[in-house]
């Protein structure tokens, strides 16, 4: 994955983190791991602009390599269900996701609940 793809799933994440409007404590530890494990030493060395809107991580998503796509979708996932629930605004971020990228809505449903019991 290139850095540009890093950038971009660090953007769509963020952007699941806020779209509800709050950023809990366990959603930026999440955001933190993820910068790490990216390589990325910091988020002062790292400026991320967060994509909240569906639609536009839909438009976002289709430009990244299939790889890369698969990978966003599961840290989308797991960022919505990090503080134990999935809110209305998560749930249609997710919606328009998975309408892009072709995911039937009973295999996220299925794809969240297994999580949420994870959590």
């Amino acid at each position: 994955m290139d850095d540009l793809e890093k950038h971009r799933l660090c953007e769509l994440v963020l952007g699941m983190a806020t779209t509800d409007g709050a950023y809990c404590a366990a959603e930026n530890d999440f955001f933190t791991r993820l910068l790490a494990r990216l390589g990325v030493a910091s988020e002062e060395d790292f400026v991320v602009a967060p994509i909240s809107v569906g639609s536009r991580a839909a438009a976002v998503l289709k430009e990244l390599s299939p790889e890369a796509q698969k990978e966003a979708l599961e840290l989308l996932i797991a960022t919505a269900v990090v503080d134990g629930k999935v809110v209305p605004a998560e749930r249609r971020y997710l919606d328009a996701v998975c309408k892009a990228l072709g995911v039937p809505p009973e295999e996220l449903e299925q794809r969240l609940a297994e999580r949420l019991a994870e959590s």
